[in-house]
């Protein structure tokens, strides 16, 4: 969303009951609920509802599934998550924060694997079981995959496989464990990129604008 002075924050800040803008303009025509604030006596919120897990208080009613909130993963074929997820993280805000920082969204671009997307939400924002309240871990051909198409080209920078993306975490598909593949017709860019034709993912702010971005030239199609 863009402040009212001008700067622009994930819209998953918004009513999240701290001023991100610095102007006050997120946190303005916010319903009670919407806040995150947590009753008198519970430990401190993080993201919508759930609670500090790192906190030894009572939080019994802290572990729970919210709904995704993270643009970027807003794609994907479960709307419910769970913290905290595979990278440690306690919140959407901090998924958010960490994703930009992080190797994958250079990675997404070079479209060295088709469903590197998808992998980078199940480890940022987990499936929620609404039954276990457990997260559903990516499955480990998963992981394999895009770490196999993906490894050399981090290697050509001279960087590797982010350690806390180790696949041997993950099930096996087909075990006594469930975990995640994606679908078919599972939308292999985020709702902030563009697919090109040749299945690449490319920032949707490039397309039509002026500069070939897509090696087949499709971002610069029909403008």
């Amino acid at each position: 969303m863009e402040c009212r002075n001008g700067a622009c924050i994930p819209s998953a800040f918004r009513c999240d009951g701290e001023d991100d803008c610095k102007d006050g303009s997120d946190e303005e025509h916010c319903s009670k609920e919407n806040q995150g604030v947590c009753p008198p006596g519970q430990p401190s919120c993080i993201s919508t509802s759930s609670c500090d897990p790192r906190n030894n208080n009572n939080n019994s009613n802290c572990t729970r599934c919210e709904a995704i909130s993270l643009e970027l993963c807003m794609n994907l074929p479960y709307n419910q998550t769970i913290f905290p997820n595979f990278l440690g993280h306690l919140s959407q805000r901090e998924s958010s924060v960490s994703w930009e920082s992080s190797l994958f969204p250079a990675l997404v671009q070079t479209g060295c694997h088709p469903f590197l997307m998808f992998y980078a939400c199940t480890l940022l924002v987990p499936k929620c079981d609404p039954v276990t309240l457990q997260r559903v871990p990516p499955c480990r051909s998963l992981c394999r995959g895009a770490k196999e198409k993906c490894e050399s080209v981090l290697g050509i920078v001279g960087l590797q496989w982010p350690e806390d993306s180790d696949c041997s975490q993950f099930p096996e598909e087909g075990g006594n464990v469930s975990c995640l593949l994606p679908e078919d017709g599972v939308d292999e860019c985020s709702p902030s990129h563009f697919k090109c034709r040749s299945g690449r993912c490319v920032l949707s702010s490039k397309r039509c604008d002026g500069h070939l971005d897509c090696e087949d030239q499709s971002d610069e199609d029909n403008c």
